[in-house]
Order: structure tokens, then sequence, then C-alpha cells
């Protein structure tokens, strides 16, 4: 397969965290783009291996932290600016609403179309108390600008795509893009109904549920297993 021509810069605050895992995924599997990875700080690169990755918080003199802590507080860099503009990016992509306000200001200094995947909670957050948090408070405050601005939302649920238009995205930029899983040659036929579920046992995760309704479906299957992966705050319930 030839090299692909095109660039891509992907915005991901942190990068990466276990729980972002397909995020690692998705850059392992593009064909037509070629991807480089911005981030506030660089995590698990030893589960998570990827090139090339900029961060700011892997420099050292004053003058390199003092730039880390101006990226952190207003989002502006000169570095990520310079390497934005002279490696000529066709597309920024943004995981996560509160990522995105990463990506707004190279957006609109450099003209690059903005997309923006929306994953889960960074859509609710914007009706929510919690937007005032000093950790949301800023994508808060981006949000009108973001929903004006950004070229192409992408939703990984029908259910996040209607509440971004609730929000006042524009429908025709709106699209659901749901998430993949990469799964490995079947080994063995399979002989007995089998259930996987893998996640962090925490709330809104809703193991009960799946629990629940496996349990209706092992009193009609008694050779149905059940197989749970994971680990929380919850798992003692």
């Amino acid at each position: 397969m030839p090299a692909p021509d095109r660039s891509v810069a992907v915005f991901s605050t942190l990068f990466l965290q276990y729980s972002q895992a397909f995020i690692h995924d998705e850059l392992r599997h593009h064909r037509r783009y070629r991807a480089e990875v911005f981030c506030r700080r660089r995590t698990n690169a030893d589960l998570f291996p990827y090139e090339p990755v900029h961060t700011l918080d892997d420099r050292t003199g004053l003058l390199a932290r003092a730039e880390a802590a101006l990226y952190v507080t207003t989002t502006l860099s000169p570095t990520v600016a310079r390497r934005l503009a002279s490696r000529r990016f066709d597309l920024l992509h943004a995981h996560f609403g509160p990522g995105s306000v990463y990506a707004l200001p190279y957006h609109a200094g450099l003209g690059l179309p903005l997309v923006v995947t929306f994953h889960g909670y960074d859509v609710p957050l914007l009706s929510s108390r919690r937007r005032f948090l000093p950790a949301y408070w800023r994508y808060w405050a981006a949000s009108k600008w973001l929903l004006r601005t950004v070229d192409r939302f992408l939703a990984v649920s029908e259910d996040l795509a209607e509440s971004l238009l609730r929000l006042g995205a524009p429908p025709e930029r709106v699209r659901v893009e749901r998430l993949g899983v990469e799964l490995p040659p079947r080994a063995r036929p399979v002989t007995e109904p089998r259930v996987l579920m893998v996640g962090r046992f925490i709330e809104k995760k809703g193991f009960e549920y799946g629990l629940r309704g496996f349990a209706r479906v092992a009193e009609r299957f008694p050779a149905a297993r059940l197989t749970v992966v994971g680990d929380g705050e919850r798992r003692s319930r």
C-alpha cells in the first residue's frame, strides 16, 4: 500500500489513558492519513507506542516550562503553531470536547478544517453543573465558539448526536460515527452462548443492566456463560 499523502494533527489532552485505548487503535489503522499527535502530557507510552507525539511537558529549561504552562492555561503555544504551520496538515482532529479547545486557536489561525469526536461525558457536561468546575469551565466558555466553527461533529451514538443538535450544532455537520473493535480470528466454534462485558466498574458504564439482562437470558439458556473483565469502584457490588 502506498504511503499516505495527507496529514492529520490529532489533539488528545492526555495521550494516553487506559480508558482511551480506542484512540490508539484508530491511529494504528489509519490508511489514508499520516497522523501526528499533539497532547498536554504523554502517559503510558510503553502500553501505547506511537510516533510522532508532540508534548511540551518533556522539555527542560525555564522557557520550555513557561511555554508548557502557557499552553495549559491558554491553549496557545508557539512551538505547536510552528509545527502545524510547517508540516502543512490537511486536517485537525480532536478527541473529546474538552480536548477540542486546544485545537480551536489553530483551526482559526491556520484555517485548517476541524473534526471533533464526542465520546460520551463531554456532551451532557455542557448542560450540567459540572461545567463550572475548574477542569471544565474553559470548555464551557468556548462551547458557543466550538458549536459555530467546528466543521464536523462525530458522535459515537445516536443519543450523543441528538444532544449535540439540542445544544445548537448545525444538523448538516453532525454525523454518527460508531467505534469499532478489532476481533482476532475465532480459534474454535462456539458450542454454547458466551457473553463478554468489558469496562470500568463505574456507574455510567451500566454493568448492572448487563447483569440483569444476562440473568434473563440464562433462565432460557442455562448453558450460557458470562465473563466480566474490568475493575473499579463498584467491583464489590
